[in-house]
This record gives C-alpha cells, structure tokens and sequence, in this order.
C-alpha cells in the first residue's frame, strides 16, 4: 500500500481495512516539509481522528 502524504495513500481506506493494526508511512512528506515536526504532527493529529483516538 503507498505511503500517506507525498505517495497518495488514502489514511481513511487504510484504517477502515486494517483497524488500530496499521503503522501508516508519512516519511517523505514529513521530511520535506518547511516545518517537519508541524507536519508530523498534523499527519498523527489526522490519523489519530481518523482512529476515533
């Protein structure tokens, strides 16, 4: 499955197939962002929605 973010994964098809059992890959758009820890933590904040955390 591609990464969330840069490779155009879907974050909400992934976690309505696999559940909590899913480590979602957001390398790439993280570390080319003008801000990295901003951007990772807007990835967590989305996936963590996404889960109902």
């Amino acid at each position: 499955m591609p990464g969330v973010g840069a490779q155009g994964g879907d974050a909400q098809y992934i976690l309505s197939v696999f559940g909590d059992k899913v480590i979602a890959n957001v390398g790439r758009a993280i570390m080319y962002a003008h801000d990295p820890a901003r951007e990772a933590m807007k990835y967590r904040d989305m996936l963590n929605g996404l889960r109902g955390s």
